[in-house]
Formats: C-alpha cells, sequence, structure tokens
C-alpha cells in the first residue's frame, strides 16, 4: 500500500507542475524563486492517534522533494487553544503562521476579519461536492459572495453504528428498520430486549455533552424541517419544527431507549460498542473496531428527509505569510485525493476529496467506505461570521435544556419552548450586533 500511495502521489506533483496555473494564480508564480532560509510555518490541530506533526510532514515529503526551495515547519496547536490563538493572529495580536488548519464553523468568522487570502480559483473545487464547499465560504456578506477563503481538508460526519448480533437476536433488520424515526423508535424497543452481563443493553448510547449536543441532535432537527438560525435555508432554534425534532429525542431518552454517554476518557462509545454494553451510537468515524460484529447505517429519515452533521476542517492562508504562492502550492498538493487518502489512512478521518478513489485501499476499510457512502446526506452549519459566538450560546442552552427535559420530573413542553425561545433571543442579538459593526 506504501508503493500504492507513494506512486500515486509521484504522480499527483507531475501532473501538478505540467498542468496550467489556476486562475487567479499568476505567471509569478511559476518564476518566483522561495526563501530557502524560512520555512512554511503550518499550524495542525490533533487529528488522531499518534505523533500529527510526523504524520503531516511524511504527507508533504514528497512536496518538499519536489521542490528543494521549500521547508515545511509543522506547528501542533492543541483544539482547545486554537481558536483563540488564530483570532490572536486574526486581531494582529500575534505573529502569523503562513498556513493554518481551521474548523469549519471558525472559517467565516476569521474570513471576515480581511486577513486570509482568497484562494477562489487556486485549486481545482471540482474535487469536492457542493457541501463541503459551502465550508470554505462566507455566507451572510455579499462581499464575500462567490469567493473560497479555504481548502476542504478532514471530514466530520455522523453516521449509526449498530452492533450486528443483537439486531439479530432483536428480530431488527437494520436496513429496513432503520429507515425511518418511527421504525428506529420501535427497533430500538426489540434491542431494549437484549440482555447484557444480565440487565438490558442500552439500545442508543450518544454523546450529548459539550459541543456533541449540537452535532447529535442535528439530525433530528433538520429531518423535522428545522434549524438553528433563521434564514433563507431554515428556520430558527424556536420554529415548531425544531421543537419537533428535539423531542423526538427526548422521548428517545425518557422511554429508556436513548442513553446520554459521558465524555470522558478515550471516545467512550467505542469502548461501549466493542465490549457490547450499548447496542447502537451516532458517532463520527471511531477507528479500529471489530467488523464481523458492528456495521454502519444511515440516520434515520424524519419527515422532511435524512440528514447528518457535517464538519471537519479546512486549510486558510493568511494574507500576512510572505510566501503565498508557495503556501498556497502546498496546499494544491493538498488537495489532491492521492494525499488527502493518505492522510485519511493515519488520522482515521474522511477524505474531502469526492472523485475516483483507489478502490482497494478503501475495501480494506469499510467503515469509512460506509461514512463516504453517507456524505451525501451531510449538512453544514451556516457558514456565517455570528457561527462561533451562536454556536457557544446553542452549546449551553442546548445542554441546559437537555439536562431538564430528560431529568426526573414530568416531561414540561411549555418549558422547552420557553428555552428555545430564549436561545432565539439571544441568537437575534448577535446577529444585530454584528450587523451593527462597521
Amino acid at each position: 500500500m506504501k508503493t500504492c500511495l507513494k506512486k500515486m502521489l509521484a504522480v499527483v506533483l507531475v501532473v501538478a507542475a505540467a498542468r496550467p496555473c489556476p486562475a487567479g494564480a499568476g505567471a509569478a508564480e511559476k518564476k518566483h524563486k522561495p526563501d530557502k532560509a524560512k520555512p512554511l510555518t503550518v499550524w495542525l490541530m490533533p487529528n488522531g492517534p499518534g505523533d500529527n506533526v510526523r504524520h503531516f510532514l511524511d504527507l508533504v515529503q514528497p512536496f518538499v522533494d519536489a521542490n528543494p526551495g521549500i521547508k515545511i515547519d509543522a506547528v501542533l496547536v492543541p483544539w482547545g487553544d486554537a481558536l483563540s490563538r488564530i483570532e490572536a493572529v486574526a486581531s494582529g495580536r500575534r505573529p502569523a503562521p503562513d498556513i493554518t488548519q481551521l474548523g469549519t464553523t471558525w472559517l467565516a468568522a476569521i474570513a471576515a476579519t480581511g486577513q486570509l487570502l482568497d484562494l477562489t480559483g487556486r485549486y481545482d473545487d471540482k474535487l469536492f461536492p457542493p457541501q463541503i464547499l459551502a465550508t470554505t465560504e462566507v455566507a451572510d456578506d455579499s462581499q464575500y459572495a462567490g469567493k473560497r477563503f479555504a481548502l476542504p481538508w478532514l471530514v466530520d460526519t455522523r453516521a449509526l453504528y449498530f452492533n450486528k448480533d443483537y439486531c439479530k437476536q432483536a428480530g431488527v433488520d437494520p436496513e429496513k428498520d432503520f429507515a425511518t424515526w418511527d421504525s428506529f423508535h420501535k427497533a430500538l424497543r426489540k434491542l431494549k430486549k437484549v440482555v447484557y452481563q444480565g440487565a438490558p443493553v442500552v439500545p442508543l448510547g450518544v454523546t450529548l455533552s459539550d459541543w456533541n449536543v449540537i452535532h447529535n441532535l442535528s439530525w433530528c432537527v433538520w429531518g423535522a424541517g428545522g434549524g438553528f438560525v433563521d434564514n433563507s435555508k431554515e428556520p430558527g432554534i424556536a420554529s415548531p419544527q425544531t421543537l419537533t425534532g428535539i423531542e423526538y429525542c427526548v422521548g428517545l431518552a425518557r422511554e429508556g431507549l436513548l442513553s446520554p454517554v459521558s465524555e470522558e476518557g478515550d471516545h467512550p462509545v467505542a469502548r461501549m460498542l466493542g465490549e457490547g454494553s450499548i447496542a447502537a451510537t451516532i458517532s463520527f468515524p471511531l477507528g479500529s473496531l471489530p467488523e464481523d460484529k458492528l456495521a454502519i447505517a444511515p440516520l434515520p429519515a424524519g419527515p422532511e428527509g435524512r440528514f447528518t452533521f457535517l464538519g471537519g476542517s479546512v486549510l486558510a492562508v493568511f494574507k500576512s505569510s510572505e510566501r503565498t504562492e508557495e503556501a498556497v502550492a502546498l496546499l494544491r498538493y493538498l488537495s489532491s485525493e492521492a494525499a488527502q487518502l493518505q492522510y485519511s489512512m493515519v488520522t482515521g478521518g474522511l477524505v474531502a476529496a469526492a472523485g475516483e478513489y483507489d478502490q482497494l485501499l478503501l475495501q480494506l476499510d469499510p467503515f469509512r467506505r460506509a461514512f463516504a457512502a453517507l456524505m451525501k446526506y451531510g449538512r453544514a452549519y451556516p457558514s456565517i461570521a455570528a457561527w462561533g459566538e451562536i454556536e457557544v450560546v446553542l452549546r449551553d442552552g442546548l445542554n441546559a435544556l437537555w439536562a431538564r427535559a430528560t431529568g426526573p420530573e414530568a416531561y414540561d413542553r411549555a418549558a422547552t419552548q420557553r428555552q428555545l425561545q430564549d436561545l432565539q433571543g439571544k441568537i437575534a442579538g448577535i446577529l444585530q450586533r454584528r450587523a451593527r459593526r462597521p
């Protein structure tokens, strides 16, 4: 496999050198002589197990070999510190790297500062599906219309993992019984009859805390026709449709069919799936799990369709970089399907490029192959500059809502509506403040 990938990457480099520069790159890119004394600095976040810096440097080594005037310095930035560091760069409070990884939900806010290089036409955007390309844009400001400020990098989406043996014991046909909200509800009731260590198995164990409360409820919100921010594409968080979606999940929890899983430890749902204490979960790709025991299905379709959260990471170039042409050349290399596939193999993430993959390699990883097939149901949050602030409000508000709605007291629909209306008011305030800024 390594030999195969090296050959693929070598072809990418040769083709990239032979083809014309994309629109906007300009003839100067061919003639520019990089400063050999100064490396390109790339900020990365932890994207998987092991030595993330080493993984990235191994990935770009063929590019470095083909461009001896370019050196690369990869710096690992913890996810918990990343946004504040990048915001400090965008505001001029700390030196900028040449290239930075960004969470897709951060892109619009950072691009709206005017500090990111416009990458429109500087890589082949036909490699990527429209819903992934949408995460590289700023959707709520006419001055940025039609512009791209990043390269899609890694994709985060959600699917339904399930225990095949438990389904067989319970008489559940995953293909048919996980198809709709109604059939899924009935299937979870059947799975609750399966016994694990002398007690009923947890039918559906899902991480519903911190940021995951948004990601892992979004499929219900969108499936009911709801949304988070009132705009042309979706109604707001206080809409009747959003209430319907949230109440579907709350109903599963109150019936004992859905149990929240603590985030403590290393991928607790993966451990619980492996040991058999839960029958199913909603999650991103979880790495090495027994293929003979587990399988993947799409999330059930709601009354308004089937959806799943689509997020991940992009790569952007700061305007302040003294080596923007070399940085763009590196991004074009990283946009190739071969490079993205190699990085996916070491990180466990999903590739963003959507062209023809090496089928042999995909067949060696059935879980990720299944996830790739489900990306067509992916939906990203609104790519607006205010989303970072809005997401914090949603995180705190939905966690509080979930704790109350699934607590020991009788369910109070009016209280849920009040909490959603409070969230909508806070979101409206954020948008109004943003609109008044010069």
